[in-house]
């Protein structure tokens, strides 16, 4: 049984030693959010390595390290946009857009002023208030783009906007997420993308649902 099976099935051990070892990879990681302590993010980076191991399966054949990365920069994001904004109100504005961009998604049309409003359990006037000073939400890149960590700028800098769309994408598994890429990005029917994932229609419109509602969780 390997280290990480060992860590799965609750020994205590190996799980310290799976966290020790991923020690180095939580450094370099967060030295690439400026604005927090690394302390901070690196106690992040462990509670994603803990999420990670949580739902990582070992008979798909992805390494764990590939697999955490994501897990682990959500965890840091969420602590560097605190560090950011200890008020809430970019936080605000940046779920508003997330949940405009998924409403878009689903109804293949923008969402009206009301219906973003229900969505995101606001008042119409709280909505126009908000989206006055908001910025346009981040537009997905498809996958032939560089993975996650190229929204980490070389600079030290970053997008979390980007960086937050490739982290919810990098969680569904790889049929969701070329489905997701296919039908709204680049605005392939349910018919065409049935045909281009070799499966039914009535197939892709349940994927489809699934893989939009675990976005939502995701993204709220």
């Amino acid at each position: 049984m390997t280290l990480i099976e060992q860590a799965k099935a609750g020994n205590e051990a190996a799980v310290q030693a799976v966290l020790e070892s991923h020690k180095p990879l939580l450094i370099s990681l967060a030295r690439r959010f400026p604005g927090a302590g690394m302390e901070d993010l690196c106690q992040a980076g462990y509670i994603g390595l803990m999420e990670a191991l949580n739902h990582y399966d070992v008979t798909q054949g992805v390494q764990f390290i590939t697999y955490a990365v994501p897990w682990v920069l959500g965890e840091m994001c969420k602590t560097m946009k605190k560090a950011i904004d200890s008020t809430g109100a970019v936080e605000k504005r940046r779920q508003i857009g997330r949940r405009q961009v998924l409403l878009c998604a689903a109804l293949g049309r923008e969402p009206t002023i009301g219906e973003l409003a229900r969505e995101c359990q606001m008042t119409q006037e709280e909505i126009i208030r908000t989206m006055e000073v908001a910025r346009p939400a981040q537009s997905l890149e498809d996958e032939e783009n560089p993975p996650v960590g190229e929204a980490l700028k070389s600079e030290g800098s970053m997008d979390l906007e980007r960086l937050s769309v490739r982290m919810a994408l990098d969680k569904l598994k790889k049929e969701e997420k070329q489905l997701v890429i296919l039908r709204f990005f680049r605005d392939r029917t349910q018919k065409e993308t049935a045909q281009i994932l070799g499966k039914s229609q009535a197939q892709i419109s349940r994927t489809e649902r699934r893989a939009l509602d675990q976005l939502r969780q995701i993204l709220s």
